[in-house]
């Protein structure tokens, strides 16, 4: 697996993706110091906020394979400057996040849908090159119907997984869906995620095999 640190703002969803890539209990914590889970290391926002410690990403980058910015979409902050990845000896990609929540004026000024879609494809693209496998784009309900629909044909080919807690019924038409991120699986430790597929089990295998 891949190693990779992220570097973001404070409150940009830095440790909420940590989370989410490792499969742990999703619950807000301020990040005070270095945290290292499996692959994933998560670092403080004040270490791109204050550019004294920027070199300490730099250091920490060195041990992994990728570097991941995150900007958050529904904040107007942005503090990476023009040819910032060049400092880091590993490649650099980006992620949107809160995307969902983000504004129409906030997605305008971050270059508006067109550079969203850019930026998203970028990472799709990273992950499928890393994992030999084409992701599978995990968003809200409000971003399928708000900008989805104006995604280019590229990324609409991507399987979509949207979060519907509780609901086994969702008002549109899903192949699969994510009903609960606290269920409880035989032989695994923890809390997992409990997905609906919407269709029999037959229908579950076959729509494995054409993805392997």
């Amino acid at each position: 697996m891949k190693k990779i640190v992220l570097v973001g703002n404070v409150a940009c969803g830095k440790t909420t993706l940590c989370q989410r890539l490792n499969g742990l209990k999703l619950q807000y914590e301020k990040t005070q110091a270095l945290n290292v889970v499996n692959c994933t290391i998560d670092t403080p926002g004040e270490y791109l906020e204050h550019r004294s410690l920027m070199r300490g990403l730099t250091v920490v980058s060195a041990d992994t394979d990728y570097v991941v910015f995150v900007q958050d979409a529904s904040r107007d902050l942005y503090l990476y400057s023009p040819g910032q990845a060049a400092a880091f000896p590993v490649p650099v990609i980006g992620v949107v996040s809160k995307a969902d929540i983000a504004t129409e004026k906030q997605i305008a000024q971050m270059g508006g849908e067109a550079q969203l879609f850019r930026e998203v494809m970028v990472w799709m693209r990273r992950v499928e090159q890393a994992c030999g496998r084409k992701p599978v784009l995990y968003v809200g309900q409000q971003f399928v119907n708000n900008h989805l629909v104006h995604a280019p044909a590229a990324l609409r080919s991507h399987d979509v997984w949207v979060a519907r807690y509780g609901a086994y019924k969702p008002y549109v038409r899903l192949l699969h869906w994510q009903l609960t991120p606290y269920g409880r699986v035989n032989g695994i430790k923890g809390e997992v995620d409990i997905n609906v597929f919407n269709g029999t089990r037959r229908q579950f295998e076959e729509y494995l095999q054409k993805k392997r």
